[in-house]
């Protein structure tokens, strides 16, 4: 994790990470009422917060590794 970060690959990473991850829902609490504007909100709010947060970074690599394998 620590080259991704460090040779810039986690930037672009984390700008298409919303677009490999299509039908996706964060369960946070507000997901009772999500549509799809707020699940792409909650996505991109969690995907934010993995620029900085290792455990989230970990997640986020898991649940695109889960879609591709689904695709």
């Amino acid at each position: 994790l620590e080259e991704i970060r460090e040779n810039g690959q986690l930037e672009e990473f984390v700008k298409t990470s919303l677009d490999q991850l299509p039908s996706t829902h964060l369960a946070n609490g507000e997901d009772v009422k999500e549509n799809e504007h707020l699940r792409e909100e909650f996505l991109s709010d969690f995907i934010e917060s993995s620029r900085n947060s290792t455990e989230n970074l970990l997640l986020l690599i898991a649940a695109i590794t889960v879609e591709t394998i689904r695709k």
